[in-house]
């Protein structure tokens, strides 16, 4: 009875830290994309803004490098980040 109750109580925090640390990665990656939906809206609003443009490439490559493994956006990624600007610019 013992091995069980000790397996068991080794086994529950780790599996319960990975669904938290889930959870909390998955707020995290949707926390970046809202982040990354709000500059480009700034930019709908403010075309001629350097300032802005810059921030969503900013936001942008923050949102796309949390999804990849080594944590850098693909190049794939960059062209996804201009392909939405040139959607917003109308280029």
């Amino acid at each position: 009875m013992r091995v069980v109750a000790g397996l068991g109580g080794i086994a529950a925090p780790p599996i319960g830290m990975l669904v938290y640390s889930s959870k909390r990665w998955s707020e995290y990656v949707q926390y970046m994309l809202e982040q990354y939906e709000v500059t480009k809206e700034q930019l709908r609003q403010n075309p001629n803004s350097a300032q802005a443009r810059e921030a969503m490439l900013q936001a942008g490559r923050a949102y796309y490098s949390c999804m990849r493994e080594q944590g850098v956006p693909t190049i794939y990624d960059e062209q996804a980040i201009n392909n939405d600007m040139k959607a917003i610019l109308g280029t």
